[in-house]
């Protein structure tokens, strides 16, 4: 189990060892949903970034910036 704290920013940090696990990167996008008090993060595959149209993007919450 991490522990992290949440910035005044509303920035969450996840911890380095989870990020090399997962194999997280600067600039990756996730989905974020909250259900039943638990926020749950998915990584949004660099592919399926790709193929997302902008009313889907905005659907799921991403930003132009996260789009390459």
């Amino acid at each position: 189990m991490h522990i992290t704290k949440m910035s005044s920013k509303g920035q969450v940090v996840i911890p380095q060892q989870l990020r090399e696990t997962l194999r997280l990167q600067e600039g990756d996008a996730f989905t974020i949903v909250a259900e039943q008090g638990i926020i749950l993060l998915r990584k949004i595959p660099s592919v399926e970034r790709h193929q997302q149209t902008p009313v889907r993007q905005k659907e799921i919450g991403m930003q132009r910036n996260y789009i390459q």
